[in-house]
């Protein structure tokens, strides 16, 4: 478990970066499970934060990741989502993955997925896990990989 004295020095240095930044945020919520500090943030520039697909996103977290974990001299995951996209994304990963599991299972056909990161794919991974009528494999080699779905 995290300190909480950790915990405020963490969101005192995401405050801070995005000060820097020069864009407003406010800190909505934030929790601690094991390791990893979860941060929600809202702003009014959610978009710019974002990016495409959540790759700016993806960059600050890495980058907010390193600052703290040198700063706290401790090994901290961060996990920051801005205005709930995370979450959404989540949502829709999971609907997804659900519907494509009925279809395998009513075709008696695997479905391949299309292309998507490991944060994606685990998603699927870890919903369909839950079912004991498919399984689940990724494949293909870097940007190319896919989840397969198969009825069992």
């Amino acid at each position: 478990m995290i300190e909480e004295n950790k915990v405020k020095q963490a969101q005192e240095v995401v405050l801070e970066f995005f000060d820097k930044m020069t864009l407003p945020v406010v800190i909505e919520e934030k929790s601690v499970n094991d390791q990893i500090l979860k941060i929600e943030i809202h702003s009014q520039e959610a978009q710019a934060l974002i990016g495409y697909q959540g790759k700016n996103l993806a960059d600050i977290q890495s980058v907010l990741a390193k600052i703290i974990r040198k700063k706290l001299g401790e090994d901290i995951f961060l996990d920051v989502d801005v205005n709930g996209y995370k979450n959404e994304k989540e949502q829709r990963f999971c609907d997804l993955a659900q519907d494509a599991a009925d279809e395998a299972v009513s075709t008696k056909r695997e479905k391949i997925l299309f292309p998507m990161n490991s944060f994606e794919r685990r998603i699927i991974h870890n919903e369909l896990s839950k079912r004991s009528d498919v399984k689940t494999e990724s494949i293909g080699e870097g940007d190319n990989r896919k989840v397969v779905i198969f009825p069992v």
